[in-house]
């Protein structure tokens, strides 16, 4: 578990250290220019109700706090495309999902609002193997006067888990498939 963690962590570390070296000296994308975004928000998400197909160890699943790096490109003003891996921790299991970022801005100066369907594979951390992952939001991009975004979000996450577990008071080795639903709020910063 602990070595799966590290290699989530060193990757997204190498992402963001290989992109950096190629923003600086970069402002933020504007103006019909291609060219890279690099992005990394923090999220919380809430449970919404209990856990669909839940059974006796998941079923205390309630929240959940997760980190994401995002590397793409602008393709023209107001729209990305990037890869986006991350990772989410529930208590009872971590995840690593791997999406498809593809952002939409209404054009702002300042402030624009920003549309965000992020669909992609969760991989299973934990004795879990993960399942499909959605996590589609609508949000806030604020620019300063450094060129910096700073983001706001608020969202629904759908993911589907399998967690392999040993539960002693039925002796045994039990599969667990889930239905995650939570409502996500997340910050972060474009760059």
């Amino acid at each position: 578990m602990l070595q799966c963690r590290k290699t989530v962590l060193s990757i997204i570390f190498i992402l963001i250290a290989f992109n950096y070296s190629e923003v600086i000296g970069q402002e933020t994308p504007r103006k019909n220019k291609i060219s890279m975004v690099n992005i990394f928000e923090i999220n919380y998400g809430v449970a919404l109700g209990g856990l669909k197909g839940s059974d006796i160890k998941l079923s205390s699943v309630s929240n959940s706090f997760g980190l994401r790096f995002v590397s793409g490109q602008y393709l023209n003003e107001n729209i990305s495309l990037g890869i986006g891996i991350g990772v989410d921790f529930y208590g009872k299991f971590t995840t690593a999902p791997l999406t498809v970022d593809a952002r939409l801005a209404i054009p702002g100066d300042v402030v624009r609002v920003i549309f965000n369907p992020n669909i992609g594979y969760a991989l299973g951390l934990d004795n879990s193997k993960g399942g499909f992952y959605m996590n589609p939001s609508i949000g806030l991009g604020i620019t300063n006067r450094k060129k910096l975004v700073y983001l706001f979000s608020l969202g629904y996450r759908f993911q589907k888990q399998s967690t392999t577990y040993n539960q002693y008071k039925y002796y045994g080795t039990f599969t667990e498939n889930v239905d995650l639903s939570l409502f996500t709020f997340g910050v972060g910063i474009e760059f």
